[in-house]
């Protein structure tokens, strides 16, 4: 197309084209012929870059030309602007000669020669997942304080738009134009996480528009929230399960935990027959190994006045997974007295006596009794826990359980300490189970999994990168979901195991899912407890206590836990458990290149090689005909059978054999404990109809002719408003034509994110009535309740809440008068 025939209009101010309101944008974007516009002239706000530099991590689509087509007259298949998608605009990337970067390196067959390696591929991939990540992080920072939901109508469930394709299942529509945001069974979507759904749709359809051209291969972009448990993904399909958590999905606990070995240790003696307080245990053990990967351990030990029964450290794959649920389920029954020494002592002494190489350990230990526990006891525990490098987690359950032995045993250790009242859902304490685990890691690296998927069996290689909330002020971090991107975007597995290269790229991913770094890097002994006592205090409504001065002073180094990786906190479980997690260093963003040096990296396509990850010792990468493995890269342990022992009687463990098993993760449900959420009263008062002034233009504050989500305006024409006091000296204002004055993103004004538009909005935003700033005793101003500081001004014809701290500038345009 050589014009855009006013479809952009929508998205103009004054004359000029901007994205999201606020990035302005060339007028002739995608209307100038084949070009990389997103680059040329310069890179473009906020996915490649600024005017004078390209961020770092810009994804490869910034380079490749594109143009808008008429899709009546398109051999290729376009796709809808996820950038202007009310301009109904299609564009390509195909018209424009692009391929996927399979394709351009190697041919549609996959035997062209190229000087690029296949595993360079996996370097493309990871570049996306990356810039994907910032822009989220960075969204969500302008989302902090959201209440308004960005509007979504694609769920899978509907499919309005979808049309039936080959190669996604029998009966199964697809939508290549949507990206689907699937609630949780029982949890809303939040504001937030529509909102940064709306922007992974944005960076979704460029992926897809430059990568997937042959869309009879399954294949998805996605992300899972931890917030509410949502999900988003594209494209939209037809799908439309009760029963779907992403935070319980293979892609998402490997990329958003570490390799761990677990042991779980549960007190089975005769009081657990209370309260239903074995049924309670059973769950609680079954929940733990739905959480668990193929690049975990897991090890069971069951206790009252001795060893009940044992299971034996064996990998968590789905078929062991199988085994393992079945054995808890026949043998967590109550009977006998209870003994916390020779537990304990046994599951150092597993740990001791395996060959795991899982990165970091931990144990979690739940009771409900009261045992003799002495003062050469606790030198046992915190002695192994220091040597083995060991996280000690206890839990007591009911009220009868001694909590005084389990909190001394976990705070001695670094660890958490669990009361768990008789009744509790474990469920809903288990909820926050990545949390604890990313809160030392802040990883920005990427995750690969090799896994079927769980509703058409299609083998799916993906990458995965956790996203953190960098508002954060604590060394703590909190993680805000995961995103991944299916390499199958750009080109089926089955040509990639084909491929001559197969066995690199597989080495280079493996060694990838199976790194190991440190945790808690560069922070004091003193530190490390602040962030911990701020994990258990975060943790309460679970049950979680702090633990005071209790274990901080006995310990030079930082404790029992083995130094810095006793900080991880693991799941929140009453269990005996030892985990073992990796731990991994946050990467600062670096400075921004210039456009002339990324585009002479870049080159057709790629940059340079990735950056080989350190050589595994022993890894032995199958070859191209070769049955591969489908346990995400990693050879898998056949599950032993369990021996059941009575002390004195000498527990026997079975060496498990060597075998590729399938990973299927079922989905477990929990009900996440949802952020805070500022939430809008309903007005209640008599509206009162009033004009804004501003106090020394005589203009008035309108709405006149904006659509709901547009930008309020600052005019000569008079505008009534009806005013409503919710609460003493709170107001809200609805506008004469519908609409409340709303809030919409915050922007940078001057020099740094200074100021908040207002928008028309079907939320009304709440407004405190404050003096006015330039001391006109016949004014007055309005500033944002849940924005202390942001007060409603005007600017070059445009509404705006600005920041009185930094915009100092502008006083009486701040002041207001009401008739």
């Amino acid at each position: 197309l050589t014009t855009d025939s006013g479809a952009l209009d929508v998205y103009k101010q004054s004359g000029q084209l901007y994205y999201d309101g606020v990035y302005a944008y060339p007028n002739d974007y995608g209307t100038a012929g084949c070009k990389a516009y997103d680059t040329d002239p310069s890179p473009l706000q906020p996915f490649c870059g600024n005017s004078t530099s390209l961020l770092p991590d810009a994804p490869p689509w910034c380079f490749d030309q594109f143009c808008y087509v008429d899709p009546d007259n398109c051999s290729y298949r376009p796709s809808l602007s996820g950038i202007f998608p009310e301009s109904g605009l299609m564009y390509s990337y195909e018209t424009c000669g692009g391929e996927s970067t399979f394709e351009s390196w190697f041919g549609a067959d996959g035997t062209g020669s190229s000087s690029f390696n296949l595993d360079d591929l996996a370097d493309i991939v990871e570049q996306y997942i990356a810039s994907l990540r910032r822009d989220i992080e960075d969204t969500y920072l302008e989302l902090a304080s959201v209440t308004t939901s960005c509007p979504n109508s694609h769920d899978g469930c509907t499919c309005t738009d979808c049309v039936l394709t080959a190669g996604w299942g029998t009966g199964v529509s697809v939508d290549f134009d949507a990206t689907m945001l699937k609630p949780h069974a029982t949890t809303p979507v939040s504001a937030r996480s529509s909102c940064l759904s709306e922007t992974m749709h944005h960076f979704f359809m460029k992926i897809a528009g430059t990568e997937y051209h042959d869309t009879s291969n399954f294949a998805n972009l996605y992300g899972g929230f931890q917030e509410d448990g949502a999900l988003s993904m594209y494209p939209e399909f037809s799908w439309c399960p009760t029963d779907y958590d992403p935070r319980f999905r293979p892609w998402y606990s490997t990329a958003a935990t570490n390799p761990k070995l677990i042991i779980v240790v549960i007190d089975v003696s005769g009081s657990m027959g209370t309260a239903n307080r074995i049924g309670l245990a059973e769950d609680a053990a079954l929940a733990v190994l739905d959480t668990l990967t193929w690049n975990d351990e897991v090890g069971f030990i069951l206790f009252n006045s001795g060893l009940e029964a044992v299971y034996p450290i064996t990998a968590c794959t789905d078929a062991n997974r199988i085994t393992m649920k079945a054995w808890a389920s026949a043998n967590i029954l109550a009977g006998g007295g209870t003994n916390f020494v020779t537990p304990l002592a046994e599951a150092f002494d597993m740990i001791e006596s395996s060959s795991s190489t899982a990165c970091t350990k931990a144990i979690l230990f739940l009771t409900d009794g009261v045992a003799s526990f002495g003062a050469g006891d606790y030198d046992m525990v915190e002695q192994k826990a220091a040597t083995n490098d060991v996280i000690m987690f206890t839990y007591a359950l009911g009220s009868g359980a001694d909590t005084e032995v389990a909190k001394r045993i976990a705070c001695d250790n670094l660890g958490m300490f669990y009361h768990v009242a008789d009744g509790s859902d474990l469920s809903e304490v288990m909820s926050s189970y990545y949390s604890y685990f990313a809160a030392s890691i802040s990883y920005t690296g990427a995750r690969w999994i090799l896994y079927d998927d769980f509703a058409t069996g299609t083998e799916l290689l993906a990458a995965c990168t956790p996203m953190y909330d960098q508002t954060n002020p604590s060394e703590m971090a909190i993680l805000i979901g995961v995103i991944c991107m299916d390499i199958n975007m750009i080109v089926d597995t089955t040509r990639l195991r084909a491929h001559s290269q197969w066995n690199d790229l597989y080495s280079r991913v493996l060694a990838t899912s199976q790194a190991c770094a440190g945790s808690w890097d560069g922070m004091t002994d003193a530190a490390k407890l602040l962030v911990l006592e701020e994990l258990r205090t975060l943790n309460a409504n679970n049950g979680a206590e702090t633990c005071g001065n209790a274990g901080a002073g006995d310990d030079d180094d930082g404790g029992g836990g083995g130094g810095s990786a006793g900080l991880i906190v693991g799941i929140v479980i009453p269990l005996v458990v030892v985990l073992a997690v990796c731990c991994f260093c946050y990467a600062k963003r670096g400075k921004a290149a210039t456009v002339e040096q990324a585009q002479s990296a870049a080159g057709a396509r790629r940059t340079q090689p990735p950056v080989q990850p350190a050589p595994q010792s022993q890894l032995q990468p199958p070859q191209p005909q070769q049955q591969a493995p489908t346990v995400q890269l990693v050879v898998q342990q056949q599950a032993p059978q369990p021996q059941y022992v009575q002390v004195p009687q000498q527990v026997q463990y079975m060496q498990p054999q060597p075998q590729y098993v399938q990973p299927q993760l079922q989905p477990q449900y929990v009900q996440p404990q949802p952020l805070p959420q500022y939430v809008q009263p309903q007005p209640q008062s008599q509206p009162l109809q009033v004009e804004f002034t501003d106090g020394h233009r005589n203009f008035s504050l309108s709405a006149r002719g904006v659509s709901v989500g547009g930008f309020l305006h600052n005019r000569k024409d008079r505008f009534q408003w009806q005013m409503r006091e919710v609460q003493p000296n709170i107001f809200t204002f609805q506008g004469s034509e519908g609409g409340y004055i709303g809030r919409g993103n915050t922007v940078q004004f001057f020099t740094i994110p200074d100021a908040i538009e207002s928008v028309l909005s079907n939320t009304p935003a709440l407004l405190r009535r404050v003096p006015a700033l330039n001391g006109n005793n016949n004014c007055c101003s309005f500033e944002l309740c849940d924005k202390p500081g942001y007060v409603m001004n005007h600017c070059n014809g445009r509404i705006r809440f600005f920041n009185k701290g930094v915009n100092a500038a502008f006083p009486n345009d701040a002041s207001w008068t009401l008739s």
